[in-house]
């Protein structure tokens, strides 16, 4: 606490404003690893199509399946927008960013147990809740950090 206290409070005991603070570069370098680790889980079934196709014995309806899995993660994100600006006024900035990047993290979860257990309505569950969590965190992060 003492730390953080001295990051926050310069020598004249007076707050620093964010850009003065020693803390926007850990905030920094958090939000990046957070974007990164959203779109590599975005990505990854693109990077792995041939693999899953034959992990999960090459079903002939394979391509659509596939594309139902982008097409789940997109179907949140057409009604956050609404809800979204109620939730961060209701709740805050930060406790928002905490709930997408749980989303996020409890769907590509999911995602990997559908893929282990191949079965793709899971994967489809795993998938919209990443969607949930995906494209607002990109907006409300950038709100945060501004």
């Amino acid at each position: 606490m003492k730390s953080l206290k001295k990051l926050l409070v310069g020598v004249d005991s007076t707050i620093k404003s964010k850009a003065q603070s020693n803390l926007r570069w850990l905030v920094l370098f958090s939000s990046c690893l957070v974007m990164i680790g959203n779109y590599y889980c975005y990505d990854n079934p693109a990077a792995l199509h041939t693999q899953l196709q034959q992990w999960l014995n090459k079903p002939s309806n394979y391509e659509t399946l596939f594309s139902l899995l982008y097409t789940v993660y997109s179907i949140p994100n057409c009604f956050l927008p609404f809800f979204g600006g109620y939730f961060v006024d209701r709740l805050g900035v930060r406790m928002c960013l905490g709930m997408f990047v749980g989303f996020i993290s409890i769907g590509q979860v999911v995602f990997a147990l559908g893929v282990s257990l191949k079965s793709w309505p899971v994967m489809f569950i795993g998938r919209v809740l990443f969607g949930f969590g995906g494209e607002s965190l990109v907006y409300y992060l950038i709100k945060f950090l501004i």
